[in-house]
């Protein structure tokens, strides 16, 4: 009898731990990172969100952060995420009009929200043994940008040599990776001039130090780490006005030293469903894992 009870202890113990091991390896290895700017929580229109729903159900991340969940609360994103097996959300109300949040297929720990000195806010959490942090610069200045994103590169220096940190949303800047591009058409820089954008400096050019801060603080721009060619994150399709030249990189998925061996593939994710559910793409990021 008692061999019996132990060899049940046994098997409950094989199995138990076997669904632990199949947790930690969803996907054959693979860790996929998707970063959204979804417009307003994606207009309030539940069509829209529908359309989200089914376009992410057919190859859901593991983890999803979003920028511009208007017209969003807690529950609303849970029981959003629920939808395509995202068990696991956390939201934060930046009091600006648009919150950030954070799905997942695994636990979110150690969850910081932090809006002073912050236009729209950063939240920092912990997923498996990866620091996300979800962020939404300020689009009224490229001096207040950068600002922020130098309270965010502090902040991220304390943290331990080592650490597997990703850094992801809308920066509003542009990346001086890019410069070729939008110096190729002088006539959009004059035009971007006289409409005073937030995205020219002083000198009257486009500013690139907000990003460059990130460069400089050992930082790895994925997508451009992957991908040689330009590759912009909005417009999409969804504004009639949309153009070639109005074309820009300034969603951005960002990770730690410790992570570069890990990068497999970054991209911006255009397709039917995405041409018209945001102003914004998506970029979603592959880790072996």
């Amino acid at each position: 009898m008692k061999q019996k009870i132990y060899l049940v202890a046994l098997l409950l113990l094989v199995f138990s731990g076997s669904g632990v091991m199949a947790q930690k390896t969803t996907g054959g290895g693979e860790l996929k990172v998707m970063t959204y700017n979804v417009l307003k929580g994606f207009s309030g229109a539940q069509s829209l969100k529908d359309k989200f729903v089914t376009w992410i159900s057919k190859d859901v991340p593991d983890i999803i952060v979003y920028e511009e969940l208007s017209r969003f609360n807690d529950g609303m994103l849970s029981d959003l995420c629920k939808e395509f097996g995202h068990r696991y959300t956390a939201f934060f109300d930046t009091k600006s009009g648009f919150p950030v949040g954070i799905s997942s297929k695994y636990p979110i720990n150690n969850i910081q929200r932090i809006k002073e000195d912050f236009h729209h806010g950063v939240m920092m959490a912990k997923v498996l043994d990866y620091n996300i942090v979800v962020l939404h610069l300020s689009p009224f200045s490229w001096e207040k940008r950068y600002d922020e994103i130098g309270k965010i590169v502090q902040r991220l220096q304390t943290l331990p040599a080592g650490e597997k940190t990703l850094v992801m949303g809308d920066f509003n800047a542009r990346s001086p990776l890019d410069s070729m591009v939008y110096n190729a058409n002088p006539e959009v820089l004059e035009r971007a001039v006289k409409a005073k954008s937030k995205n020219i400096n002083n000198e009257g050019k486009y500013d690139y130090t907000v990003i460059e801060q990130m460069s400089k603080a050992g930082f790895i721009d994925c997508l451009k780490q992957l991908n040689s060619a330009f590759e912009y994150t909005c417009p999409t399709p969804l504004y009639a006005s949309a153009s070639i030249d109005g074309r820009s990189r300034i969603d951005y998925i960002w990770a730690s030293p410790a992570l570069k061996s890990q990068l497999k593939k970054c991209e911006v994710s255009r397709n039917w469903y995405t041409d018209f559910l945001s102003d914004h793409y998506p970029v979603l990021l592959t880790l072996t894992h």
